[in-house]
C-alpha cells in the first residue's frame, strides 16, 4: 500500500504537504498513512479523490483484507 500511495503522490507532482492539505488532515498523519497506519474509510476517499485514483487501486490491502473463500477453506483444512 505504502508504495502505491507514494507513487500516486509523486506522479501527481505533490509533496506530502500539498497533499494533506488537499485532504485536510496533518502532513504528519498523511505520513504515517504513507507509511502504513491505515485511514479512515472518509481519509481514504479524500486521498484518492485528491490523487484521481480509486481507492480499491491505493488501498487493496486494507480494501480486500477478508480471506477470500478459498482461503479460508485451506485454513480450515478443506
Amino acid at each position: 500500500m505504502r508504495y502505491e500511495l507514494r507513487r500516486a503522490r509523486k506522479e501527481a507532482k505533490l509533496t506530502q504537504k500539498q497533499l494533506a492539505e488537499l485532504v485536510g488532515i496533518e502532513r504528519s498523519t498523511y505520513a504515517h498513512i504513507e507509511s502504513g497506519r491505515p485511514p479512515s474509510f472518509k481519509v481514504a476517499l479524500a486521498i484518492a479523490a485528491a490523487l484521481g485514483g480509486r481507492v480499491e487501486d491505493l488501498f487493496s490491502p486494507l480494501v480486500c483484507s477478508a480471506p477470500t473463500k478459498n482461503h479460508r477453506q485451506g485454513m480450515d483444512g478443506d
